[in-house]
């Protein structure tokens, strides 16, 4: 269904950033004073090489994620081309990807609230009937 699909996107999306977060905040380590650099503590490598590995792992996590990102998007973006409407498309796009508020996707769209809750419900139930059709 068209909700799930675009819910899918959008939490690609979130985690993809999350990883790109990740990766930033692990350079932070070189700077801070308490790790000190090519020392050695009871067996571990350095806190320098820690965080170089870190990176690389966390880089080709950021990789596939990428990949899956851009599939969830297309797909996303191909369910909302079947919808014939295009105000119907923007409705759920600024709804469910970019969680905005009914009066928020109302004013976007330039409908009243109710005019696009409606618009949301009567395709959700046209998708639904030929779901099950």
């Amino acid at each position: 269904m068209i909700i799930n699909s675009i819910k899918e996107a959008r939490a690609a999306m979130d985690v993809l950033q999350d990883t790109r977060r990740t990766i930033q905040n692990a350079g932070g380590l070189r700077s801070s004073t308490r790790f000190g650099l090519g020392v050695q503590r009871s067996g571990y490598t350095d806190s320098v090489a820690e965080v170089v590995l870190l990176r690389e792992r966390l880089q080709k996590k950021l990789a596939a994620q990428e990949q899956y990102a851009v599939l969830c998007y297309t797909r996303m973006m191909e369910e909302l081309q079947k919808i014939p409407s295009a105000v119907t498309q923007q409705i759920f796009l600024c709804r469910y990807y970019y969680g905005c508020t009914w009066s928020v996707v109302a004013q976007q769209v330039g409908l009243g609230v109710q005019a696009a809750k409606m618009r949301h419900q009567r395709y959700l139930k046209t998708e639904e009937e030929q779901h099950v059709a």
